[in-house]
């Protein structure tokens, strides 16, 4: 009886590592397959809270403008009741969470929604990765991120490893790309062809510098850009043709600065109307605008406080040089009335062929300019919106009962337009114009 069970032990012995790792196998597939279900069931439950957050906001207008606050109050009340992993910024990734996956994607009838694990069945991917998957815009990467995702099962070394990887491969297409930007063109009237070529030098992208950075440096050094501009530069630089008429459009001289005709400046337009206003209040130069045909304009600034707004870079905006707005400014101000014309030297009374006086006539009055309203509609191409603040509106501005109206347009993917008409109607509720602009 001994003999035959020291033979069983012998044989136990010698296929017990097999049998033991078998076992540990199952074990270890059973714990990860659990781990994989409550994860997926997690998941669904995510997807479902998103799914209730969206069907309160699309139940009627007034609860789409609480959707916003639907979600403060819930990222509260959860996470006091739950603990972490309900903050405001996860709800709305659980909400985001089932806009990109709405029912008719995941069911195809109702009646498969009857069960959490049925919803799980649909979410194989743990909810990080579909967190990660909210990040990606365009939807059809967005659908092959997740195929490649689901190809592969790898534990925590592996994912490691990979993103290791991943990181140098980054940075080694950094130093390429930096490496092959060594050279920049800009116009240059002073040369033969009109472009001048800058050596950038050699950059590395663990510099810390932008490619930006590196191009204005380069600028800098060879004092192609400069931050400011002073008075003396400009007057210097003044064309010919404009000293003689004494008055250079801002258009003009903006113009001038951007083709390098004259030193760039890091920003023109900033630049520019700043100093135009400090030269202005120091009486440097003046400013006018309104043109006359007599020359002459309908305002004039020099030696005064002048506002930015005032500075608009028109080709009916003027720079003035010191002279001409001395004079100019000269003729503006108010003082004696024009000597009359001498006219005939009046008859005696009571000389022969006297006229008979009679009553003085009225003077004629003189006619009303009145006023007239401007209404401008039409349709801005994006490209001038802008252009169109800085331009029109203080013109605008030179007027009396300003009013401004707005009407826009555009078209949103239809499983986002709930969420972008929510985050609107809060921008407008933050600016204060809930009541006075609609959203429909």
């Amino acid at each position: 009886m001994t003999k035959k069970l020291e033979v069983r032990t012998e044989e136990l012995d010698a296929q017990y590592d097999s049998i033991f790792g078998n076992v540990a196998e199952i074990i270890e597939a059973a714990r990860r397959s659990a781990a994989r279900s409550v994860n997926s069931i997690m998941t669904a439950a995510y997807w479902l809270i998103g799914r209730r957050v969206v069907e309160f906001e699309q139940s009627g207008k007034k609860r789409a403008e609480y959707g916003t606050a639907l979600i403060e109050r819930l990222a509260v009340d959860m996470s006091k009741r739950f603990g972490r992993g309900f903050s405001r910024q996860n709800i709305q990734q659980m909400r985001l969470f089932y806009l990109l996956y709405p029912v008719e994607r995941i069911f195809q009838t109702v009646s498969a929604e009857s069960s959490l694990a049925g919803i799980a069945s649909r979410f194989p991917l743990p909810w990080s990765a579909y967190v990660r998957l909210l990040s990606v815009k365009n939807k059809n990467a967005r659908a092959f991120y997740e195929a490649e995702a689901l190809g592969g099962d790898f534990d925590r070394a592996d994912r490691a490893d990979i993103q290791s990887k991943v990181s140098d491969a980054e940075e080694a297409a950094k130093d390429e790309v930096w490496g092959g930007y060594r050279f920049v063109v800009i116009a240059d009237s002073q040369e033969p062809d009109g472009l001048k070529t800058i050596d950038l030098g050699a950059g590395h992208s663990s510099g810390g510098e932008t490619l930006c950075g590196r191009v204005i440096t380069a600028l800098k050094s060879q004092a192609l850009l400069n931050e400011s501009v002073g008075a003396g530069y400009i007057e210097r630089n003044c064309p010919p043709a404009l000293q003689e008429s004494g008055a250079w459009p801002l258009a003009s001289l903006r113009q001038s600065f951007l083709n390098g005709s004259l030193t760039r400046l890091l920003d023109p337009d900033t630049t520019l109307r700043g100093k135009i206003v400090e030269f202005v209040s120091k009486g440097d130069f003046g400013l006018a605008s309104g043109q006359k045909p007599d020359g002459t304009y309908e305002r004039v600034w020099f030696n005064e406080p002048l506002g930015a707004d005032e500075v608009a870079f028109e080709s009916g905006v003027f720079l003035l040089l010191k002279s001409k707005a001395s004079l100019l400014k000269t003729m503006l101000e108010p003082g004696a009335e024009p000597e009359p014309t001498p006219g005939p030297e009046p008859t005696p009374v009571g000389g022969r062929g006297e006229p008979t006086p009679g009553p003085s006539p009225e003077p004629e009055p003189r006619p009303s300019a009145g006023t007239r309203t401007f209404r401008i509609s039409g349709d801005v191409p994006p490209e001038i919106w802008n252009r169109l603040g800085t331009k029109v509106l203080p013109k605008l501005r030179g007027g009396s009962d300003l009013k401004i109206g707005i009407e826009f347009s555009v078209t949103i993917d239809g499983q986002l337009a709930q969420s972008f008409e929510t985050d609107l109607k809060q921008i407008l509720e933050d600016l204060g114009l809930t009541g006075r602009i609609h959203v429909e």
